[in-house]
């Protein structure tokens, strides 16, 4: 055990107390709770937690959460959590630098194992999330699949990728956020039309690799 510290914000304190029994033995310690935005952005400012848990029904909105604590705490991983959502929901959380999204019927022995893999830089997306993912990548997001059609920073992600750093790592490497470099990949796995990193890392080597004249 790691003991990894966590800030929940879930506005329902059964919900928290149902956190806390699954989480309790783990090794992670919450460090903090909060019941809306606003007050979860400020306990992710002064606690600094490792990671984060957010409801995405948190009143002031879980998607501004996300936002407001990454600009708060950007070494912190954001896990959303939701019973009720749809394509638009899921997206935004990506977009909005959440490392994942977790139903919230999820077995309580699992959910400890699944924050820490969001920490290590696992991207979180349950079975039946990933259809929604898949289509918002045909609507959106043009194929391309040659290191060209990558931005300079895009490059710089995959290339630190290749050497086997963490997510962390790489934040460390570009001085950037732990969410801007999960977003790179995200765009990284859209462009290579992939669900998963070493999905990405097994394409992109197969690609021949020269860096954008200019960043984009």
């Amino acid at each position: 055990m790691t003991g990894e510290r966590l800030l929940v914000a879930v506005p329902h304190p059964l919900l928290r107390e149902g956190i806390r029994c699954a989480l309790s033995g783990s090794g992670m310690e919450i460090v903090g709770e909060a019941a809306e935005a606003p007050s979860a952005s400020a306990a992710a400012g002064e606690l600094q937690p490792d990671a984060c848990l957010i409801d995405l029904d948190l009143p002031g909105g879980g998607i501004p959460a996300v936002r407001g604590i990454l600009r708060q705490a950007p070494a912190g991983t954001v896990v959303v959590l939701a019973d009720n959502y749809g394509q638009p929901d899921v997206v935004a959380a990506f977009r909005s630098g959440a490392a994942g999204f977790l139903d919230k019927d999820i077995e309580g022995a699992s959910l400890a194992t699944a924050i820490r893999a969001a920490i290590g830089g696992e991207a979180l997306v349950p079975r039946r999330l990933v259809s929604i993912l898949v289509r918002e990548v045909c609507e959106q997001v043009p194929v391309a699949t040659r290191a060209a059609d990558l931005t300079r920073r895009e490059f710089e992600v995959l290339e630190l990728m290749q050497e086997g750093l963490t997510t962390t790592g790489i934040a460390e490497r570009l001085f950037v956020s732990s969410g801007t470099v999960r977003s790179h990949v995200m765009s990284l796995m859209h462009k290579y039309e992939v669900c998963d990193r070493e999905s990405l890392l097994r394409r992109a080597g197969t690609d021949t690799w020269r860096a954008p004249a200019l960043a984009r």
